[in-house]
Formats: C-alpha cells, structure tokens, sequence
C-alpha cells in the first residue's frame, strides 16, 4: 500500500523552491533514524514537530526513566554477534525528554561517543547535542495560549487538518491524513516563526519554554546584572528572605451559603507591587545590601496604620525583612492543619521560636488586628546601591521601546498596554508580558538530575548546617528570594488593606484569591441572615465602589495613561450591555467556588440545612502553634 501510494502521489507541499512537485520517499523506521534523523543531529539541524515527544516516542525502539525523572528513548539497535541478540548501539545518542507541564518538555539528545576509535587528540569523538523544536511549546511561549494543531492551523489562517477519525489501518485516506499533518506542521511553524520575529531576543525558538522565557530575553537584552551577582552577604540574606517567603492568599471565608457578591480585582497585581516598592531600582542597582534597621523598623511600625497603607510614597519603605516572635499575631503560615493537610493560612500566630517575615506580612498583620505590633527580635532593610552604568534598550514586539535607563520596565509595560487597547496583538502581548516577567523569574529553581550526593550548605534565617539532599536544585538566572519574598508579601498587602476597609464599614467577603476579592454585596445592601454572620453588613453597591475608588492613590502610574483605581470592580459585574448586574456567590473551600447570575427561570437555589453551613471568624480557636 505504502510502496503504491509513494509512486503515484506527491508531498503535500507548497512552495517556490518546490518545482516541480517533490516526490515521496520510502523509509523504513530504522534507515529514517541513521539517515535523516541522526545526520540532523550531526548537523545541529533543528527537528521540528508538534507536540513532539509524541512523535519522537514513535520512531523509538525501547525506553526507560531518565535521571531526572523523565523519559530516556533509545532509537538504534545493532546485532551483537556474541550474545546473539539485538541490543542498543553504543554509538548511537538516545533522545531524553522531561514534561515540565502539560505543555512544555525539554528535550535533548545524550552526548554518546561516535566510534570506539579516539581521535589524534586521544579523545573520543562525541555527538552533538541535538536542538528540538515543539511548536506547541513555541505558540505557547509566543502567546500563552494552549493550541492544539487543529485551532492553530485555525488561528493562523493555514492549511487546515484533515476531518478524519484514525482507524489505525494501512489506507490512502490514512497515509494523506497523516502528510496533511506534516504540511500544517511547516505552515503552523512558518506563521509562529513571523511572529518570534517580531521579538528582538537573543533566545533561540527552541529556548523558549513559556511567556517567562519571553520575558528573562528582554531582561538581557536591558543587559541587567544577574540579581545574584549584586547582594552582598548573599547567602544570609536569601536565607532569611526565603524562609519569608509564601505564596498567594487564598481562603473561603463563608462557606456552603449562597451570598449576594460583588468581584473586585487588583489591576495586574504583582506588576503593581514591584512598582510600589521600587524593585527597580534594586534590579538596575550596581550593588546591593542588607542594612541594619532594627530601631528603625520598630519605630516605623509603631506609627503604621491603615490610612497610612493608601500612601504610595510610604511603599517603597516597606522593603524590609524582621525577626518575628509572634504571639497572637495575625500572620502568614505553611504548617498541617486539621492534623493531615498542609497548607498555608493567615491566622493568629504563636510561636517560641522566632520567625523571619517580609515587611509588607508584618504590616497585614498590624492592620487587621487592629493595631497590635508583633515583637521584632531584629530587622534589615534593603538598599539598592547606585545604578548598573551598562543598561541597555530594546523594544519590545519591535514596536515599544524601553529605555533601562529611563524608566521601570514594570510601569513602562503597563502603560503601553493600556495606551494600545486598540491594538490587540499588541495589548494583549503586553499583558502576558506583564504578568510573566514580575513575579515567577525571581524564585526559579530546576531540578539537576545530573547532581547527586552532594554536600550543601543550607542557609535558613537564623540556621546554618550542612546537608545531602535527594534532589539538587539549581536556581535560575534571575534568582532573587529578597524580591520574590517581597512582591508576594505585597500581593497580601494590598488584600489585607481591601479586608480591613470592608470589615471597617461593617461589611465581609465570601473568599479571596490571591488578587482578588468577592465583597458580599448587593444593590442595596442589607444584612447577613445565616448562621455566625447574623449582623454583618451587606454593603450596597456605592460603599464598594467608594471603597475601590480609595486605592486611587495607590496607583504608581502615569496617570495621564493609566487613570483611576488599582483596584477594580470586575467586568462580570456588567452584563453584555455594560450594565450593572447582581452575581451571587456560592464557595466550599479555597479556589472552590463559583459566581453566577440568577435570572427568571432558573433553577431556584435551596441553602443547605443549618448544620452544612459555615462562617470563618479569626479567634483564639485558629491560632497555629509551631
């Protein structure tokens, strides 16, 4: 069948080059693997494909686990004449992959020895490191968008797949569905590779793992000093600021009862946060330190409070990191709730031993107590020193320039962005941009398989001693706990300044979730009738938007460009005619939960007995104890 359709049909191939039409070759699997694949390799040409580890696992003979966990693919046998058998050839590489998540696998080929001649050097000649390219990973680096080859052959306006259901027979409908897939391939690749184009990064296609691969190439074509190379005394300080470091917040506060809702929402949060604290200059700076600042933190605090936290020149002082030991203190903690379930919650606190904390953390938590300050055993600040006199400029989507020694690239993005609405490429780019370069880079660690029983010294707050971890990790290039630790903690600020001004004007929430709120509320307002919230405050609709209206001045841009509140009612308040709308809420645990609208006609929503429901107070019952 095979033989048939090779002398009567061409590739499904269309280009200038390609006259006349390009005639199909007949492989077997094994001659494909010496003479195509393996000379690509040799030539460190890319090999291409979509969804690649797919296909190569396809052409593969055998597997096993790699040292890394992932999945090590032999492709070439050879008959060994003593024992008789069919066994790996020893001078053949394997293809190695590792999925780092649904979308992206980095994928290598082992260095193996070519021969079992040396060469004059007396070394032994080895094979190149092979370069693959997914171009599913590629678009989702380029756009952050999950495409199969079916919706991006649709998106790029290529040759589309063949409708055809597989049936796993030998037929020319089988044969011309799978040479279409090759043809969208090479159309698909050709659409992304215009697009990378448009980015003046030194990244190859092939090192571009997601948005923050997009990202950290900006960052180096700004020509900004590995954050690492800066701190003085850097392991102590990473060491405190990672054991300060924690995630998002997220909670359910009202739970299994259905609640009126208003979402509100942090104008790109993390962004925010770096802009508010000045970590720009920290990442410009030539040189960076921890300073004593014990007295001084203690004296600042004393004088901190909520209003105080809507003033953006205050913000940039809150980059500091104390020596807590808490007691009764409302703070965030990583520790086995219930007895079995890990996890982490903003809850009253105690503890014998002293914990480091990120400034912003310690300041949540002198807010929503109402103004108990945790005791500082010690606290250093954070100074950037002078200004990297190499910084470079770039533009990015070669259509907008950043200047490093000018202006912030997180202010700078979010501005662009917003005076580009009309461009939706453009704008859109910019956001994931936005998003992808202000947060993950800074607390990047991979896992190195090719590390073992290795000896480390571990720096942890006040602790240091050796160890021999299982899993070595190596941190990125942008590594820098301080930063990460700090633009979290911020995160949570801006959250606990959003509970405190709801709780003061009476009101509650249904959950949080790391940028946002679901602030109970209707049109109205009201009160709470369900069992532990008897007397809390429904608020009406104009308390909330004066409550968003009051992080106005918390905004860090140019406000020619970016008018108006960091903090936002949600557009899902507004039906399709833009019109205010009342949602209802409905939440069983953190990030479990959901916001609809009820419209006539519905299926009418019956609270669950009394029993079923629950309503979560902070008190002397929650506090954690380490």
């Amino acid at each position: 069948m095979l033989e048939t359709y090779v002398k009567n049909e061409h590739a499904d191939l269309e280009a200038e080059c390609f006259t006349p039409k390009l005639r199909l070759v007949l492989r077997s699997r094994s001659e494909f693997v010496e003479k195509v694949f393996f000379k690509a390799i040799l030539d460190k040409t890319m090999i291409v494909g979509f969804n690649l580890p797919f296909d190569l696992a396809r052409i593969a003979v055998d597997w096993g686990i790699a040292d890394d966990g992932g999945w090590t693919l032999t492709l070439s046998r050879w008959f060994n004449p003593k024992t008789k058998t069919l066994q790996e050839h020893p001078y053949r590489p394997r293809v190695i992959y590792s999925a780092l998540n649904s979308k992206t696998a980095l994928i290598h080929s082992t260095r193996a020895r070519r021969s079992r001649k040396k060469s004059k050097d007396g070394k032994f000649k080895l094979w190149p490191t092979g370069r693959f390219l997914d171009v599913r990973t590629l678009l989702w680096a380029l756009r952050n968008v999950s495409y199969s080859l079916k919706s991006s052959c649709k998106e790029f306006q290529t040759t589309p797949k063949i409708e055809h259901d597989p049936t796993g027979d030998v037929t020319p409908e089988e044969i011309r569905y799978c040479l279409r897939d090759v043809k969208c391939t090479v159309e698909v690749l050709n659409a992304a590779k215009v697009e990378y184009d448009l980015h003046p990064i030194g990244k190859g296609p092939d090192e571009l793992y997601s948005s923050a691969s997009v990202a950290k190439g900006y960052l180096e074509e700004l020509q900004i000093t590995s954050p690492r190379a800066k701190f003085c005394k850097r392991n102590y300080a990473f060491g405190i600021s990672m054991q300060g470091y924690i995630g998002g917040r997220a909670e359910c506060r009202i739970r299994k009862c259905e609640v009126p809702v208003v979402p509100v929402d942090f104008m790109s949060q993390y962004t925010t946060v770096n802009e508010l604290l000045g970590n720009w200059s920290v990442l410009t700076a030539k040189s960076v330190s921890f300073k004593d600042a014990t007295q001084e933190v203690r004296g600042f605090l004393r004088k901190i409070d909520l209003d105080q936290c809507y003033d953006r020149e205050l913000w940039t002082k809150f980059k500091f990191f104390a020596l807590v030991r808490p007691h009764e203190d409302i703070l965030p903690v990583r520790t086995v709730y219930n007895g079995m379930t890990q996890n982490i919650g903003i809850n009253y606190l105690t503890s014998e031993q002293p914990i480091w904390f990120a400034g912003p953390d310690i300041i949540s938590a002198i807010i929503l107590s109402g103004g108990k300050i945790p005791q500082i055993e010690k606290a250093y600040r954070m100074v950037a020193h002078g200004k990297q006199s190499d910084l470079g400029i770039t533009n990015l989507r070669s259509m907008v320039k950043v200047d490093a020694n000018k202006t912030s690239f997180f202010k700078h993005v979010i501005e662009q962005r917003t005076a580009n609405e009309d461009n939706k490429s453009l704008h859109y780019f910019l956001k994931i941009l936005a998003s992808s370069g202000s947060y993950g880079l800074f607390v990047e660690l991979n896992p190195d398989g090719n590390v073992k029983n290795l000896e480390i010294k571990v720096f942890s707050g006040e602790d240091r001693f050796t160890d021999h971890p299982p899993v070595i990790e190596k941190p990125g290039r942008w590594y820098c706990p301080p930063v990460g630790s700090l633009i979290t903690a911020g995160g949570r600020l801006l959250l606990a300044v959003l509970e405190a001004s709801v709780t003061k004007a009476g009101g509650t929430y249904l959950f949080c979730d790391t940028d946002s709120l679901c602030i109970v509320s209707s049109k109205n307002g009201g009160s709470l009738k369900i069992p532990g919230a008897a007397g809390e405050r429904v608020l009406p609709w104009s308390e909330v938007d004066e409550i968003v209206e009051r992080f106005k001045s918390l905004n860090p841009y140019d406000k020619g460009i970016v008018q108006g509140s960091i903090l936002k009612v949600h557009k899902l308040n507004r039906n399709k005619n833009r019109e205010r709308r009342q949602l209802y809420g409905y939440s069983v645990a953190a990030k479990r939960y959901a916001i609809y609208e009820k419209k006539r006609g519905d299926i009418e929503i019956v609270e669950p007995k009394a029993h079923a429901l629950g309503y979560f107070h902070r008190s002397e019952e929650h506090t954690s104890e380490l």
